[in-house]
């Protein structure tokens, strides 16, 4: 990280929103003018147009991949967490788990958002019936 821009957790968030805000206008851009920069690009690199050409499909090929793959884990994982949820009771499992479907889907989603604080919550619920039932026993002897 840069010198000037500091370490406080607040700057880094910035930097991190500016840089993504950056990447989604160049992103727009390539969408919206993708053949036409396609065709200029060809024209300026200097391999044959026919390697270029099967560069750019197999970059295709790989892209489409990428986001089926990811598609494909990200329906899984939220599959996996709605069961869990539905197992341990909590409400609107099915909820829960299409959030962690678009969480794990958008890139730096962190999908660990959705059932962390869940956990800890039944985590609570688990030591105050543990130390309810130590109660009890106590109160026994």
């Amino acid at each position: 990280m840069h010198a000037a821009i500091g370490s406080s957790p607040f700057r880094r968030l910035q930097l991190r929103r500016f840089r993504s805000a950056v990447m989604l206008r160049i992103l727009f851009f390539f969408i919206r003018g993708g053949g036409k920069l396609l065709e200029i690009t060809i024209r300026l690199l200097p391999l044959g147009n026919q390697q270029e050409r099967m560069l750019f499909d197999r970059f295709i090929i790989t892209a489409k991949s990428t986001r089926k793959v990811t598609l494909l884990i990200g329906g899984l994982q939220g599959m996996l967490g709605a069961l869990a949820f539905w197992i341990v009771g909590i409400e609107g499992p099915m909820l829960w788990g299409l959030i962690m479907v678009v969480t794990a889907i958008v890139p730096f989603g962190f999908s660990g958002f959705v059932p962390g604080p869940i956990i800890a919550s039944l985590m609570q619920s688990v030591c105050h019936m543990c130390e309810q039932l130590y109660q009890d026993l106590d109160v026994l002897e």
